[in-house]
């Protein structure tokens, strides 16, 4: 979600509805996907710094960090904690904290969002509204961030592709609905996340036309990969960790 990036797909015309761009040569489907790891992050951000308007029929409801804040001070006076790994620290992350998948996934767990439900519904702790939140971002990032065709209770993208898809309407409606507080449009991390479920319904298509895919463990879709392998590359040349291309052709 660079702003280099972005430009570079507003000139091909890349959107949230229009996610992909002809191979010049074989005239195939390039679709584009921003990270998952970043966006989460972002989500993370924005749900902290500012929190989340979503329009629902019974109007406004603001959604924010205060629903955490509540649950931890509830359990604070309890010899039981259901969210033993999530403390102040998940709420308060600062500098490079802030670059840790880790903290911004324990903080959208399946755990957390289920001591917030049962805490509402047992009518333990007040202002703990919206408790779906936590389970539609940590179930769509299990979803984009598959390792293997099956593990635990996820499976690949493709597997079980009618609650797959489903899910990802969910979270696409989640996002249409929702507004960061205090803007009124849609933000880029925003639109990176429908883009990258419009892109990853298509390339599924794509992948099972052209070679009868059963199948995409989506973590390989995203900059993890490219990232390991320039690190690689760099440290094949000692000190001289920034490489011209002629010696990153030699390396």
């Amino acid at each position: 979600m660079s702003t280099t990036n972005m430009g570079m797909w507003k000139s091909m015309g890349i959107s949230y509805t229009n996610s992909a761009f002809k191979h010049p040569s074989v005239d195939r489907n390039i679709h584009v996907l921003a990270d998952v790891p970043h966006l989460i992050k972002l989500i993370r951000n924005n749900y902290l710094d500012h929190g989340f308007v979503l329009k629902t029929d019974n109007g406004d409801k603001f959604i924010g960090k205060d629903i955490v804040q509540n649950l931890l001070m509830v359990q604070s006076k309890s010899e039981l904690r259901f969210t033993y790994k999530v403390t102040d620290q998940h709420l308060n992350v600062h500098s490079a904290q802030r670059q840790k998948v880790k903290i911004t996934v324990q903080l959208f767990s399946r755990t957390v969002s289920k001591a917030i439900q049962y805490y509402a519904d047992n009518n333990l702790a007040k202002s703990l509204n919206w408790k779906e939140l936590n389970l539609i971002i940590n179930n769509w990032f299990d979803l984009l961030n598959s390792q293997h065709m099956v593990c635990d209770n996820s499976k690949a993208y493709g597997l079980d592709l009618e609650r797959q898809n489903e899910l990802l309407a969910r979270m696409d409606k989640f996002i249409l609905s929702m507004k960061v507080h205090g803007k009124q449009a849609l933000m880029q991390f925003q639109k990176g996340i429908l883009m990258t479920n419009y892109s990853l319904r298509n390339l599924y298509e794509d992948l099972k036309l052209h070679y009868n895919i059963q199948y995409i463990i989506t973590r390989r879709l995203n900059q993890d990969v490219l990232e390991n392998f320039c690190s690689f590359m760099r440290a094949m040349g000692g000190c001289n960790d920034h490489p011209t291309h002629i010696d990153f052709k030699y390396r």
